[in-house]
């Protein structure tokens, strides 16, 4: 007898780390992405800015009707979350901008 992994179809699993969202009259486009560093991190570990960038890896379109579910579900989904493992994470402010340009003068200001 087939087990429900050989029956059912397969959905694919996607790694998101990053989301953005476009929006127009008609559907709302929910990108989820992955924040993927370009570049070595710091001998503190911290990441350079503009060494970073974020990878689309799958767009999810809905219309706007279905967004107030959505919310609700996922409001409903981190009570649960939180009341089973605590309190979030912040999130780091990581950003993605490249660094601004040094000049010599700058340099000599610091000493």
């Amino acid at each position: 007898m087939p087990t429900d992994e050989q029956t059912l179809p397969q959905v694919p699993t996607v790694y998101a780390n990053n989301i953005r969202l476009a929006i127009s009259f008609t559907d709302i486009k929910i990108f989820f992405g992955e924040f993927i560093p370009t570049g070595p991190p710091t001998v503190a570990g911290e990441l350079v800015p503009g060494q970073a960038q974020v990878m689309d890896r799958v767009c999810i379109t809905l219309p706007p009707e279905i967004i107030p579910a959505l919310a609700d579900g996922l409001a409903k989904a981190m009570e649960t979350f939180q009341a089973q493992f605590g309190p979030l994470r912040k999130v780091p402010q990581i950003m993605l901008q490249p660094p601004v340009a040094q000049t010599p003068q700058d340099e000599t200001k610091k000493s």
